[in-house]
């Protein structure tokens, strides 16, 4: 593996059986917080650039992040000691 790019990400993740309505709603106010100008100020005043996507979104970015981090252990030897 000659180029590996692993970034730090932030992100709110809920208990599997939680219900489909209160993911939605947990969604919309986070959305809202982020798109908030103060909010935003603040956050790239700190290096953090805010996305505020969908779970669904949000889930596909998680899998492809865990799917490069396991192709980088695999490809490295990366082992616990």
């Amino acid at each position: 593996m000659s180029e590996f790019e692993m970034l730090h990400w932030m992100g709110v993740q809920v208990q599997a059986q939680t219900s489909p309505d209160i993911i939605r709603r947990l969604n919309v106010e986070i959305v809202e917080t982020l798109r908030a100008m103060d909010v935003q100020d603040a956050l790239l005043a700190q290096g953090i650039e805010p996305i505020g996507n969908t779970p669904e979104q949000f889930g596909a970015f998680v899998e492809a992040e865990r799917r490069k981090a396991i192709d980088v252990i695999r490809s490295t030897g990366i082992g616990l000691q």
